[in-house]
Formats: structure tokens, C-alpha cells, sequence
């Protein structure tokens, strides 16, 4: 009742006033009302004349718009809606922060103040156009912020129609995607940077799962190996080691896992059928499910320098200990062992230059090849 007393006296005071208030219905719940207070005169006498009219429905409708604007506001998503014509009507606060704009000095103004970029997939104007006639648009642009710097969106744009059908509006949708692209464009240039490590690299390159099974080979391996990438990359380590059983390759590989990594020495075979000395480094990784990284060095020329090393060391000790015989025994042994064959023996021409004297068989000819018959004996080199 004050309330209203103090309405009464405004409204006598300037001859009209509109004003909000809550009325109650008989069974005693409120409901808001706008009331009209007009002043009129009539045969000398002030009355007053209200208009009272229910705002529920409008009440509702205003709530469920702020909700709608404190949701907008508050989602990472840039909105801007606009009218048919492209004119800015409502920007949501991540637009405004993305783009560095005030709301006030982005409302009346045409989508192009955001700018066009020549590498988007396309203008602001075609992507008004588009969504108009065909009531929808998506594709990569860049905006350009207040400061001028550029801000990558996923947009994707929708034509709002009324109940009747008639279109009302375009709505904007725009993903911030500035950050994505840089991490993109960081891990592109860093698996570009490794790549080329990694093929300019001497040794052999491969990518393991925890099977066994080659994800990845560089070039270095592919020609060490005689096979192809694409024949690789259907290839498992037992394909390719020459020396482990599977048994073996798997226990490797769980050696591999528990310690994080391992370096040890093997043979390869290549696609001909020839065996390669080969060191391999293979470290672990978690990536992926399991990967194994190894890095394989071919010493083929390492292991054959250092055999025969060793193998001058050995003959230097059995020279100061053995008798000749023994000693060219063990050279053909070490040689055999050195080369791959068979069968070793020595021929002494003798002084005549007509003649020959077997003096030595190595090992494996003696036990498996032939007997020592004719040692010493002397015969022509044409029977040779």
C-alpha cells in the first residue's frame, strides 16, 4: 500500500506514470502486472485512471532471454548474430575478447569489419550470401582482431527462421582454432626437422609396435636390405634377423620394455640371402600403445677389422708356441671362419716352379672334406 500511495502521488504530481508491481490473485498468489496511471479531470475533480496489464508471459520471456545471454556469455564459442543484411545485432563476450572489440562499437556494424582474409575459404560477404541461399556455411577464415593480429575460427553459420517459415537472422558460430594451428604447425615442423634426421641419418631407422611388427623404415635400411619400403612394412624382425628365434626376438623385446633400452650386436639378411653384422640400438616408448625406436649400424666393416685384429694377435701367440704345421692350421681355420667357406688348404710351389707340395688342411677339410693322404708328397702343378 505505501508503494502504491507514493505511485498515487507521483503519477498526481505529473499527470501520468507507468510503473511494475505484483498484484494477488484471490486464492492469494502474486503475479506481476505494468499499470498505466493516468490524471483526469473531470467536473472540477482529479480522478485517476489505471490500465493494469498482466506481464507473466513477457516476464518469462525476458528471464529466459537473460539466461540465453548469460549462457552465450559465458560458452568459449564466438557468436555474433546478425540481420539479413549482414548488420551485427548481438556479439557473445568470448567474440568480444577474441576479437578485441567493445560489444557497443561491434553492434550496427557489417560482418566486414572483421576483415577478409585472401587465404580463408572465403570472404565475409560470400559466406553472408551463402548462408542466406542455402541456410548454411562452414570453412577456416581468419578475422583480424582490433590490433590487427589474426584470429583463426572454425565457423560454421546457420539462417534462423520463425514459426511461419521467414527467415529472421543469420547466427554465427566460430571455434577459436589459433592455438590448434601453432601446435599443428610446431609438430609439423618438428616431424619434418626428425624425419629429415632420422632419412639423412647413416645408419637404418626403424618403428617397432610390440609385436615385432616394422611401422616405419628410413632409406638408409631399404637399400642395406634390398627390399622396398612397402615390402619392409609387411615384415616382421623375424623376417630379417638372421641370427634370433622368435622365442628370442620376444624376449628381447620384453628386455626392452622393463629397461627402457638395449644395445646389442646381431646379423640381418638381406633380400639376396646375404648376412650382415649389424648393431642395434633400440630404445622404448609408450606412445601409441608401445613403440620401439632402433637405430641399426651396419659393422660388417668394424667386426672385419677387428677380427682381423684379433686374428693377427692369436697367430702372433701360436707362432711363439706351436709348430709351423699347427700354425697354418689355425690361419686356414680363422680364414674359413673369416670368408665362409669350406675347404682350406696351403700349396707350396716348389723351387722347379713345376711342382707342388701339399703341407696343410685346415680343420673342417679334415674332418669333413678329405684325408691327409699325399701330405709331403711332391707332383706337377697341371695335376692340380
Amino acid at each position: 500500500q505505501e508503494e502504491f500511495a507514493r505511485h498515487w502521488a507521483e503519477s498526481l504530481a505529473a499527470g501520468r506514470l507507468n510503473f511494475e508491481a505484483e498484484h494477488r490473485r484471490k486464492d492469494g498468489s502474486c503475479f506481476p502486472v505494468e499499470v498505466s496511471a493516468h490524471v483526469i479531470e473531470l467536473n472540477g475533480l482529479r480522478h485517476g485512471h489505471l490500465t493494469i496489464r498482466d506481464v507473466t508471459e513477457r516476464k518469462r520471456s525476458e528471464a529466459n532471454m537473460r539466461l540465453q545471454t548469460l549462457v552465450l556469455d559465458q560458452i568459449q564459442d564466438h557468436v555474433t548474430i546478425t540481420d539479413l543484411d549482414g548488420i551485427i545485432t548481438y556479439v557473445n563476450e568470448s567474440k568480444c575478447q577474441g576479437s578485441g572489440y567493445a560489444r557497443e562499437a561491434l553492434i550496427g556494424q557489417f560482418v566486414s569489419i572483421f576483415g577478409n582474409d585472401p587465404n580463408a575459404d572465403a570472404n565475409q560477404e560470400e559466406i553472408a550470401r551463402t548462408t542466406l541461399e542455402t541456410g548454411h556455411w562452414q570453412g577456416k577464415l581468419a578475422n583480424f582482431r582490433a590490433d590487427g593480429s589474426k584470429l583463426y575460427i572454425d565457423l560454421r553459420t546457420s539462417l534462423i527462421r520463425d514459426a511461419a517459415g521467414q527467415p529472421l537472422c543469420m547466427v554465427g558460430v566460430g571455434t577459436d582454432i589459433s592455438e590448434r594451428l601453432r601446435v599443428e604447425k610446431t609438430l609439423q615442423e618438428r616431424e619434418s626437422f626428425y624425419r629429415g634426421v632420422i632419412e639423412t641419418s647413416a645408419d637404418g631407422f626403424w618403428v617397432l609396435d610390440m609385436e615385432g611388427r616394422l611401422l616405419e623404415v628410413n632409406e638408409v635400411y631399404c637399400r642395406r636390405s634390398g627390399y622396398s619400403r612397402e615390402e619392409l612394412l609387411n615384415m616382421r624382425i623375424g623376417d630379417l634377423d638372421a641370427h634370433e628365434h622368435p622365442e628370442e626376438t620376444r624376449q628381447r623385446i620384453r628386455t626392452i620394455l622393463e629397461s627402457g633400452s638395449n644395445l646389442f650386436e646381431t646379423r640381418h639378411r638381406t633380400k639376396d640371402g646375404t648376412a650382415w653384422q649389424v648393431e642395434v640400438n633400440a630404445s622404448y616408448s609408450p606412445v601409441n600403445g608401445g613403440r620401439i625406436f632402433v637405430f641399426l649400424r651396419d659393422i660388417q666393416r668394424r667386426s672385419r677389422s677387428e677380427f682381423l685384429l684379433r686374428t693377427r694377435l692369436q697367430l702372433s701367440d701360436l707362432a711363439l708356441k706351436t709348430s709351423l704345421e699347427e700354425l697354418m692350421q689355425a690361419a686356414l681355420d680363422m680364414v674359413e671362419l673369416a670368408t665362409g667357406s669350406h675347404i682350406g688348404f696351403f700349396h707350396f710351389v716348389d723351387p722347379d716352379q713345376e711342382t707342388l707340395a701339399l703341407q696343410a688342411w685346415s680343420s673342417n677339410t679334415l674332418k669333413n672334406m678329405c684325408t691327409a693322404e699325399g701330405k709331403g708328397q711332391h707332383y706337377p702343378i697341371s695335376q692340380a
